[in-house]
């Protein structure tokens, strides 16, 4: 097995937040799947219905995403070789899901979220882009494999 190029500085602080990331991704999809009661009591009724009631192709993208991020960013960490594939499935079903919820979808979540929830959709696609790009170019340099 060929020796890697030593990591770069930035390295541990991208892929521990990163981590961190997608493990409160994970955690907010899990707590609205379940609708628990303590999670679901920081938001409106309309915002609760709106989110338990997504179509299974939605939901199914959103559960993609974030479970593809976790092991995309945990694959960066311990150096396995489908890091960047894993991220890339993770920001191209994000960036489904935040087209979806913001134009295709009807309502949009606009209607129950304000501007703010297009705002933190898109942000949320743009942090997972720019993690798959971040795995892509540290494989080109050989820093990871």
């Amino acid at each position: 097995m060929p020796s890697l190029a030593p990591r770069p500085w930035h390295f541990w602080p991208v892929a521990l937040l990163a981590l961190l990331w997608y493990l409160v991704a994970l955690a907010d999809y899990v707590l609205t799947q379940y609708a628990l009661p303590p999670y679901t009591a920081l938001f409106t009724a309309e915002q609760v219905a709106y989110f338990t009631s997504l179509p299974a192709h939605v939901d199914g993208a959103w559960g993609l995403s974030v479970v593809a991020g976790l092991l995309g960013a945990v694959a960066m960490i311990f150096d396995w070789r489908q890091s960047a594939v894993m991220l890339a499935v993770s920001a191209f079903a994000m960036g489904y899901l935040t087209l979806w919820l913001t134009v295709l979808a009807s309502p949009p979540m606009r209607s129950v979220t304000g501007a703010l929830g297009d705002q933190v959709m898109i942000g949320a696609t743009v942090v997972g882009i720019a993690l798959w790009v971040y795995a892509r170019m540290l494989h080109a340099r050989g820093s990871i494999a």
